[in-house]
């Protein structure tokens, strides 16, 4: 009989890709262990309050329809906020700054990779050259990561978004 459990529970692991001894719990189907998310270190708490006040500020001010399609009433899981010059390439520096921040819709923001081409035609012709110039100039800033940098913004931006509901 222990031979039986042992091969029910290999071909479970082997159907549903998982690596044999991670960890299945006794009379549990489908469950593994070991996949626990670790506490959130003081500056990750920082930075997830952060980018909630930039999402909230972002969505205040240019309102629930896509800044690169114009997609109307983004809601829900279809309501991102996306970055002009993408997180992943903008630096500390822009990545939480305002100005590089816009309403977008799933499509445009993933599927597109934030559709640059329409974001940057757009907010030239909102903004102007000259404001655009400055985003990609202060692409090359340097900052460096610490709790101060994120609790001066954190502050910042809750008087702007008190303002704002003012």
């Amino acid at each position: 009989m222990l031979k039986r459990k042992n091969a029910l529970k290999r071909s479970f692991m082997v159907r549903n890709r998982l690596p044999i001894g991670s960890g299945i719990k006794k009379g549990v189907t489908g469950q593994t262990g070991g996949n626990k998310r670790k506490p959130k270190t003081p500056e990750a708490k920082l930075k997830a309050e952060l980018w909630e006040l930039c999402k909230k500020i972002t969505r205040t001010r240019h309102g629930n329809t896509c800044y690169t399609c114009e997609a109307p009433n983004l809601v829900g899981s279809n309501w991102h906020t996306g970055h002009f010059i993408p997180s992943s390439i903008c630096g500390l520096y822009l990545r939480y700054d305002l100005r590089n921040l816009r309403p977008q819709c799933f499509r445009c923001n993933i599927s597109l990779s934030g559709n640059g081409s329409a974001f940057y035609r757009k907010l030239v012709d909102d903004c102007g050259q000259p404001y655009v110039e400055t985003i990609f100039s202060d692409k090359l800033r340097d900052t460096k990561s610490n709790k101060a940098f994120y609790q001066t913004l954190i502050d910042e931006y809750k008087t702007i978004l008190s303002g704002e509901y003012s």
